[in-house]
């Protein structure tokens, strides 16, 4: 009996705030599961954390406001774990008050910090400059002095100080070209990292709305076999037509196995895969007796003792919690 018992989901934070986003980058089910430290263990201690599921369908991320996110996990069994955590959408980070933790994306670095680093080279050459003029006024001192036997010296003195001004010079624009062209490469690496993560999300996103949209066709397909079985027992006890109900009952019988067949070739995880080829086979096995009823209480009996509404009943549980 243990063993039948739902999951248990829990949550180390289960209060979120993040900075309302667009659709393109706002962040993933699986980021804001790790955010929240979301864990899930079902009856037997086996951990399901990497099945869990946030829906956020509803959420739109680009509106300010509070929204309580469901989050729904299944085991093996077809047993349906839920909880929910708060996620509040903010309009700036300054709203955030420090709360954590928090879910942010990292911006490339802009044109202007290279603009920024390639200026603060700059004060290096000009506190250069107060020393050379003051090497030109203890010559222009000396040439007082020295009028007549100085002037040459002086003048060649004069000539190196302008020359090796110009080299500095030439050296110090060399090192901030140098400086600027590598933050400007440090910001395209940076541009290209974050264009190609968004691209990477973007078509997880994809994938996984498209393994959802066919799980969800696949339960409802299911949920009305079953249906359409209890009904086919029910129009044999009323109209003891016993070629219609072996028609219908064949007809029931391929559905199954195409269902079957569906979910072992699709793209679902193995947990879910699993449950939902357990319930098809309690369903095949529940219509094979069916077809087998010599009479119309004889089908009526088999349906009520095969628990074909359980069947039912997880199907639509699996459903909900996507």
């Amino acid at each position: 009996m243990q063993n039948n018992l739902d999951p248990r989901i829990s949550f180390l934070h289960p209060q979120l705030r993040i900075v309302k986003t667009d659709a393109i980058n706002r962040p993933t089910n699986a980021r804001l599961l790790q955010a929240v430290g979301a864990t899930a263990m079902d009856s037997r201690g086996t951990d399901l954390t990497a099945h869990l599921n946030a829906n956020l369908e509803n959420i739109d991320f680009s509106v300010a406001g509070q929204h309580q996110v469901p989050v729904a996990v299944m085991d093996d069994r077809g047993n349906v774990g839920r909880a929910a955590f708060t996620l509040t959408i903010v309009n700036t980070e300054a709203d955030l008050d420090g709360h954590s933790p928090i879910v942010v994306e990292s911006a490339p670095e802009s044109a202007a910090a290279s603009q920024v680093a390639s200026g603060a080279t700059q004060p290096k050459s000009k506190r250069r400059r107060p020393k050379r003029l003051i090497i030109g006024g203890v010559a222009a001192l000396l040439v007082l002095v020295l009028v007549i036997w100085g002037v040459s010296a002086h003048q060649n003195a004069a000539n190196q100080a302008a020359e090796a001004s110009s080299s500095s010079l030439a050296a110090s624009s060399s090192a901030a070209a140098a400086s600027s062209a590598e933050a400007s490469s440090k910001a395209a690496e940076s541009s290209a990292a974050a264009s190609s993560q968004q691209a990477s999300l973007t078509s997880q996103n994809s994938s996984l709305s498209n393994k959802v949209g066919s799980l969800k066709s696949q339960v409802k397909e299911m949920t009305t076999v079953v249906k359409n079985t209890q009904q086919a027992v029910n129009d044999y006890k009323d109209s003891n037509d016993r070629a219609q109900y072996e028609s219908t009952i064949s007809s029931l019988q391929q559905q199954v196995s195409d269902l079957q067949q569906q979910v072992q070739q699709g793209n679902s995880n193995a947990v879910v895969r699993g449950a939902m080829s357990s319930q098809l086979n309690k369903l095949s096995t529940t219509v094979g007796d069916l077809e087998n009823s010599s009479s119309p209480s004889d089908a009526s009996s088999t349906l009520k003792d095969s628990g074909v509404n359980g069947i039912v009943n997880k199907m639509q549980d699996l459903l909900s919690s996507f």
